[in-house]
Order: structure tokens, then sequence, then C-alpha cells
């Protein structure tokens, strides 16, 4: 990682440090799930952003060598320089914190560069000093707290035995290699938000895009029977049943189950007024 090649922290010995203790070891605060805008928030970046705080507070007091605490001033400067890149996008939501965030990094920055430059070798920290890290501290954690509420963190529950980041970035995995081989990307991008309308229990747009994902399937199927793509204008369900049966090779089975699926599954499921619970449809009314 660059910061341990730091001139100053190789020279007061920081690079035998756990590598735990930079920010740039956790990765992404906030990273993106697929290839929408939902992002995983990494809850223990958090946890270690206070603990880095925490132990720089219990590390200064009156009168202590400066030099001394610089292991703990340097990690408290890249906890919050990467704190206020990481939220940047969330500026709005967290505008008290980065102010105080940018407050208490300002102090923390004059240690740093005080050490790297000899100024602050032999001195130590001054009460003054103290009790302003200790009121910048105090600021950003009372703004945290309130502001923190306001961020759209939620947690998706499991659902059955389907692992839960699979089901928002990679939906069309539960189905076996050599059925995805023939999959569409019009048919994938529909098994995927069925997928993700499933973790977030949005049932009536999961079973919309189940029905559009099996209607690709439909003609799919047709166009590799038919050694042909699909030559109408017209593109229903009902059409590509009729097609279907048309092929001496279309099994009746398949396309008896799916009339079956139009009549008592697809149709019902376009009416405005048919609504889908978890537990199966609720009926118009």
């Amino acid at each position: 990682m660059a910061a341990l090649a730091h001139p100053v922290e190789c020279s007061r010995g920081l690079a035998v440090q756990s590598v735990r203790r930079f920010p740039q070891y956790w990765g992404r605060w906030f990273a993106s799930l697929g290839d929408d805008d939902v992002k995983e928030t990494n809850l223990n970046i958090f946890y270690h952003l206070g603990a880095a705080i925490s132990s720089l507070y219990a590390a200064i007091s009156v009168d202590k060598r400066v030099l001394d605490a610089f292991s703990e001033v340097y990690f408290v400067h890249e906890w919050i320089t990467t704190f206020l890149r990481e939220t940047e996008e969330f500026g709005s939501l967290l505008k008290d914190s980065r102010i105080s965030a940018e407050a208490l990094s300002n102090i923390v920055q004059r240690w740093v560069n005080d050490i790297q430059s000899g100024v602050r070798e032999a001195t130590t920290f001054t009460q003054k000093e103290v009790s302003r890290f200790l009121r910048s501290k105090e600021q950003l954690e009372s703004d945290f707290e309130r502001e923190c509420r306001s961020l759209p963190v939620f947690t998706v529950t499991p659902k059955g035995l389907y692992d839960t980041r699979l089901l928002i970035e990679k939906g069309e995995e539960k189905f076996p290699e050599r059925a995805r081989a023939v999959f569409t990307p019009l048919l994938v991008n529909d098994l995927r938000q069925a997928a993700k309308c499933l973790a977030f229990d949005v049932p009536t747009a999961m079973a919309f895009h189940v029905m559009r994902a099996t209607e690709s399937l439909i003609k799919r199927y047709y166009e590799v029977l038919a050694k042909n793509p699909w030559p109408y204008a017209q593109r229903d369900w009902g059409r590509y049943i009729a097609e279907l049966e048309k092929l001496p090779d279309v099994s009746k089975v398949i396309t008896g189950r799916l009339t079956e699926i139009q009549k008592l599954n697809r149709n019902p499921l376009i009416h405005p007024e048919e609504i889908i619970l978890s537990n199966g449809p609720a009926g118009a009314g």
C-alpha cells in the first residue's frame, strides 16, 4: 500500500504496524452491488474510524511529547481523510458530520506537518490543543450520531435458501450453466431484475419480470427450432405459442404448459388491479 511507504512513518517504525489499522485495508465504505446504484455499506469500517479516533484520544495528554503519539496521530489523519472522500456523494445527508470531520482533520494535520518538519520532535501537547481536540471529537460524534440515521442503509433479510448477494447481483445463476448458454441478454436482464425484486420484497414486480423472461425464452425456443429469427411484427405470448405449434419438433406437452401459464398466470398478472404477495396472489379488488 502507498501509505506504508510514507518516509516519516518508516522512520518512526510504523511500517511494522498491522495493515489493518489503515483504512485502505478495508476497501470501499459503500460498494456497488451489481451494475446499478444499489450499494452495500460496510458498517465495520465506521467502527474502525471511531476506534482510531478513540485510540488517539487515549494517547494524547497535556505535557506528553507529540512525537510519542505520532502513530495514533498519523492513523487518525488517514481515517478522517478517507471518511471525507468516501462520504462525498452523501454530502447532503452528512453535512454537519463532514464539517466536524474537517475541523478535526485540521487539528491532526498540523501535528503531522509539525512532526514531519521536525518542529515538534521535542515539544508536548498543550492544554489548549488537547481541549480543542476533545471538543472537535465530541462534535463529530454528536453530528454523526444524528445524521447517520438519514443514511439510506437497510438490511435485506434472507429469502429461503437463496444467497442474498447472488439474488441482487447474479439472479440468472439460479439456472445451470448449460441452460444459461442459450439465454439472451434481455432474458438475463429480466432474471436479474426478478431476483432483485425477490431480495427487496417486491413480489408483483418480480412476477412481472419472470413472465417477461419466460416470454423471451419462448421466443428463443422458437428461433432455435425454426432455425431463423422471429419473422413476424406481432410479438406476444399467444402468437409465439401458435407459431410453435406449427413446428414439427415441438412437444405438445411444452406448448400445452405454456398455454396454461398464459391463461392462469401471465394474463391475470398484467391486470393493473392484480397484486402479488410474498405468499401468493392477492387477487384483484
